[in-house]
């Protein structure tokens, strides 16, 4: 089954967990992001090829993966290189040992333009923008502390997208959800 994105009235024919993963399929597909697809439950991907996949192609195996399995996925965008010529960034923040990073948080946000998106994850958060150059993956030593871990992936790496669900049975949510577009 081949598709392509699905109009507004098909989509909102589908259950509520298929219509939200590929609403977000569709949407970082859009921004010529590459999406993939796990098993519910699980992280990275079983796409082969992903590091270097182009966004169209993985979004195509993305929808009909999520279409075929009605919904019952986990999503993560690769950050890196885009289809535009941009980069995806995400700053993951994980609280150790139960944690909020919320004050770290206000800080990445404090820094950022406005309207970068932003991910509650099972230890914390990710803040989710494009960028201009790659500044590669990396441990972001000014905001890691024996509370926080702060990491920055530029470069190619998987993170998980709502409504994907960590191993732990936690589902990722918006927090701050995308604007039209990633500043």
């Amino acid at each position: 089954m081949t598709t392509g994105p699905l109009s507004w009235s098909d989509l909102q024919r589908l259950p509520p967990r298929p219509r939200e993963v590929i609403a977000v399929i569709d949407l970082f597909a859009a921004w010529e992001i590459a999406v993939f697809t796990a098993p519910l439950g699980q992280k990275g991907t079983l796409t082969t090829g992903w590091p270097t996949l182009n966004a169209a192609a993985a979004a195509q195996l993305a929808r009909d993966e999520a279409l075929r399995l009605n919904g019952q996925v986990n999503i993560a965008a690769r950050t890196g290189p885009t289809s535009r010529g941009d980069y995806l960034a995400v700053i993951d923040l994980d609280g150790v040992g139960g944690y909020d990073p919320l004050p770290e948080l206000d800080l990445v946000l404090a820094r950022l333009p406005e309207g970068a998106a932003v991910v509650r994850t099972f230890r914390g958060y990710t803040v989710w923008r494009r960028t201009r150059q790659a500044r590669g993956n990396a441990v972001l030593h000014d905001l890691t502390s024996e509370r926080v871990t702060a990491e920055l992936f530029t470069d190619a790496h998987l993170v998980q997208l709502p409504p994907s669900k960590h191993p732990e049975g936690i589902l990722y949510s918006w927090w701050l959800p995308p604007g039209g577009e990633l500043p």
